[in-house]
């Protein structure tokens, strides 16, 4: 499978490792889709996906970060298979941590696919592939700790793009969003098997 706007050729030797591209990623990609008007609208110069995996999302944007060495490979390749591996720079950080001070209010497009699912609090950020998807409890321990940061890291006008599912518990991260000046849109929702599925939009609130 493979959104039409991104006709990504996936590489990979080792998705026992890496996060193997599946409904959320194409909930992500498709999201970004259906709100290209208003991406190119702001024009963006700096896009980050935080959490690169297979590669497959950031392949035709610019910058990704992974605190998985092998995703960082995989991602590598998966550019240089799509013919742009000069467009994509590869930092191995936890979250956005080695690029914040570099990055400060310069993100334009920020898009993160974070480890969602509710598990025990001792999965999360483990080295192995549970770590791709583990979330600890209320599937929000990782989510938690990047959107403080949010504010920071964006520009003016930039966007956040976040695929989330209803365990996380949504109308939470609203509100805790909103405390910080940002407002949430949801983009797109889909049912996938058990999981129901939404690509959330976050953009400052705008002054009045």
């Amino acid at each position: 499978m493979e959104s039409p706007l991104f006709p990504t050729q996936v590489f990979s030797d080792d998705f026992e490792s890496v996060y193997e591209p599946s409904e959320d990623t194409f909930v992500l990609m498709d999201a970004i889709q259906q709100d290209l008007p208003l991406i190119q609208q702001i024009k963006p110069l700096v896009c980050v996906e935080v959490g690169c995996g297979s590669g497959a999302v950031i392949t035709s944007l610019a910058k990704a970060t992974d605190f998985n060495g092998k995703a960082l490979s995989t991602t590598r390749k998966c550019g240089s298979v799509n013919g742009v591996e000069g467009c994509v720079q590869l930092v191995r950080t936890d979250l956005t941590q080695a690029i914040e001070s570099r990055l400060s209010h310069s993100i334009d497009l920020l898009l993160f696919n974070p480890p969602y699912v509710p598990t025990l609090p001792q999965e999360v950020g483990v080295c192995d592939i549970s770590g791709s998807w583990a979330g600890g409890v209320d599937g929000r321990q990782v989510i938690d700790r990047f959107l403080p940061t949010v504010p920071s890291l964006l520009s003016d006008n930039g966007l956040l793009y976040m695929i989330v599912v209803k365990e996380n518990k949504i109308s939470e991260i609203c509100d805790q969003m909103k405390a910080i000046n940002f407002q949430m849109t949801v983009v797109l929702e889909r049912k996938a098997g058990a999981e129901h599925l939404m690509a959330l939009r976050f953009n400052r609130c705008p002054v009045i």
